[in-house]
């Protein structure tokens, strides 16, 4: 599965579709549970998502650096980042 969702970035709409979409922006982590369920990390406070036909941003309400991205299935996320800050999202 892991393979299939970096294989998603990787194709037509994958890291070259996120610099043009988010410029300079710099990818630090992705975990997707499909390829239209991916979410990826920012060196910002940022996180990005893709529903398999676009991609989004979730605001984080932290100015802290996230990290690093899983999931334990579709609707249940963690991020983790700096300064120890974990989050919890619940997608809909």
């Amino acid at each position: 599965m892991a393979s299939d969702v970096n294989n998603a970035l990787r194709d037509s709409l994958g890291v070259s579709h996120i610099m043009d979409i988010w410029g300079q922006q710099c990818i630090g982590d992705v975990w997707g549970s499909s390829s239209s369920n991916i979410f990826a990390t920012t060196v910002q406070d940022l996180i990005l998502y893709y529903n398999g036909e676009k991609w989004s941003t979730i605001n984080t309400g932290t100015e802290k650096e996230i990290m690093r991205i899983w999931g334990s299935s579709t609707y249940d996320i963690f991020a983790v980042g700096e300064d120890g800050i974990i989050l919890h999202l619940e997608a809909n």
